[in-house]
């Protein structure tokens, strides 16, 4: 199953004008990231007042695209780095009531008192009946298909001769199939083609691998060292165009909005 990709994946910040509060998170969309946040997005944010506050008053609200990537991958690597580095769960300057991890979200010691945002309240007569009958039904399937597992295995136990019968048949067919010449030469032209291309895949990668060990050894190509700007390391191009340079965690990307 193909996973669909959206054209914009981005990081953007919120900034209250009044009080100063911010708000850091990743949105993923088809249409321009200013077109989106703030006018259709007002963050993924559990504070209900918060987003509110952004229809009912937009005049007082800022937003900001921090950096804009091609995969959504790559959006939340920068704004677990974000969350991190200025412990926007904890912080009182930040709307984000959870940090985001790269499992997914942590509360641990956060804003956010419950995960779980049913924690703490009853159910209804009519939920806790609906749960019920899934739990019986469930458990019903759950017999059955162990009894039915039971039997078999018992069967299989008491009449061996249907162990042999079912076995002797597999083999018969089998045999025939491979008495037949036309299916003997069919499947040693599928071997042969195997082989021929295991043999020019195996060729092709120690090709490479030889040309990979000569590019270090003598520091050229992707493995020429590169020194970055922002943060100081020295590292191989390749590693470099990846994650340094423009792409660098430690580049400036919050605004002074302060």
């Amino acid at each position: 199953m193909l996973k669909y990709t959206y054209k914009n994946n981005f990081v953007y910040l919120i900034w209250n004008k009044i009080t100063h509060k911010k708000y850091i998170g990743v949105k993923s969309s088809d249409l321009e990231p200013y077109d989106v946040i703030g006018k259709k997005y007002f963050s993924s944010s559990r504070d209900k007042d918060f987003i509110n506050e952004q229809k009912e008053h937009p005049e007082r609200f800022k937003y900001r695209v921090l950096k804009n990537f091609k995969s959504r991958k790559e959006a939340i690597e920068l704004e677990c780095f974000l969350h991190k580095k200025y412990d926007v769960a904890k912080s009182t300057d930040f709307y984000n009531l959870s940090l985001q991890v790269s499992e997914g979200f942590d509360v641990t010691g956060t804003k956010l008192k419950h995960q779980n945002p049913t924690k703490g309240r009853k159910r209804t007569d009519e939920e806790k009946k609906h749960i019920s009958e899934g739990t019986k039904k469930a458990m019903k399937f759950q017999k059955s298909g162990e009894k039915i597992s039971k039997k078999a295995k018992q069967k299989w136990k008491e009449h061996p001769e249907l162990r042999k019968f079912y076995s002797d048949l597999l083999k018969n067919t089998l045999r025939k199939m491979w008495a037949n010449e036309e299916y003997r030469e069919k499947m040693g032209r599928l071997s042969s083609e195997r082989n021929k291309t295991r043999e020019i895949t195996e060729h092709m990668r120690q090709r490479s691998s030889e040309s990979r060990k000569q590019e270090a050894k003598e520091g050229r190509g992707a493995y020429r060292k590169v020194t970055c700007p922002y943060c100081g390391k020295c590292t191989t191009l390749g590693n470099f165009s990846q994650h340094h340079g423009e792409n660098c965690k430690m580049k400036p990307l919050m605004p002074d909005v302060c």
